[in-house]
């Protein structure tokens, strides 16, 4: 078994693995990838979606601390079990 565990993800993510895709995550999210790896050296991909918010956070504004934030601003850790 081999898990995929994205956390601190503020927006959709893409998930490929070895050139193909896996799955679109939402949220923070683990997953199985075993189906998508090989044995020896992988490939993973991961595309984050982002909005404007982080940069219109350091502007001076009364609504600027209000913003979310965007992005992917945890860990990515891949873990395995035999």
């Amino acid at each position: 078994l081999v898990c995929l565990t994205l956390t601190g993800l503020e927006v959709s993510c893409s998930v490929d693995v070895n050139g193909r895709f896996v799955r679109q995550l939402l949220r923070d999210a683990s997953i199985d990838i075993t189906g998508h790896v090989r044995r020896g050296e992988n490939v993973i991909t991961l595309t984050v979606a982002n909005t404007l918010a982080n940069f219109y956070r350091r502007l001076p504004s009364p609504y600027s601390s209000k913003l979310p934030t965007s992005g992917g601003v945890g860990d990515v850790r891949v873990t395995s079990w035999d």
